[in-house]
């Protein structure tokens, strides 16, 4: 080949390479240009998912329906208030102090046993099992609810646990309660249905 012809082929070579090198440099530019970081958004944009925290559902609240005060030995007729059948309650008497039946019932130290003997009868069409001792409580004058408490008392039989009743039969018996020496009780209630009913009957003390 003559000196003419090889410079030029060199001379074609180098425009082939820098046209290469052209395109591939435009090539990278493009390409920077399309895959850099996103653009940020707001955060107020509306396009923004934000993060929502769903309040916990709180329980229902049964409102409670108080029948009429009575005073020891008067009968409450407590209606069937959504929550088991109707039925009538006497408070046949209110023991404060009372007494274990034994030497092993006996209260906490500094406190006082306080009976509330009382005579159920449920009407309605179909037996009843309730827990009479669990239906009852009692409040002193500062407002404060007590419970019962599992103790036997002299002269004053416990109901039977696990009582069944069937409508129209009564039952008689009795409630312990353990409170401070120092309380004065004001009320007894009586809620067919415990925690879960929503009429109550109440009687004043003394």
């Amino acid at each position: 080949m003559s000196p003419r012809s090889l410079a030029g082929t060199a001379a074609l070579l180098a425009t082939l390479a820098l046209t290469a090198c052209g395109a591939q440099s435009q090539s990278q530019s493009t390409a920077s240009s399309t895959s850099g970081p996103a653009a940020s958004v707001p955060a107020n944009s509306p396009s923004t998912t934000a993060n929502i925290v769903a309040s916990a559902p709180t329980a229902p609240v049964v409102p409670t329906t108080v029948q009429p005060h009575a005073h020891t030995g008067g009968t409450v007729v407590i209606p069937s208030g959504g929550f088991g059948p109707p039925a009538q309650v006497t408070l046949l008497s209110f023991v404060d102090p009372a007494s274990g039946a034994d030497q092993f019932a006996v209260p906490v130290a500094g406190d006082r046993f306080v009976g509330v003997r009382l005579r159920v009868t449920f009407g309605g069409t179909s037996p009843v099992q309730e827990n009479l001792a669990g239906d009852t409580s009692i409040q002193d004058s500062q407002g404060s609810t007590y419970s019962s408490t599992q103790a036997n008392l002299q002269g004053c039989p416990a109901f039977t646990t696990g009582l069944t009743l069937s409508p129209g039969k009564t039952a008689t018996g009795c409630v312990t309660f353990d409170v401070s020496a120092a309380t004065t009780i004001t009320e007894v209630m009586f809620t067919p249905g415990g925690q879960l009913g929503n009429v109550t009957a109440e009687w004043d003390i003394p």
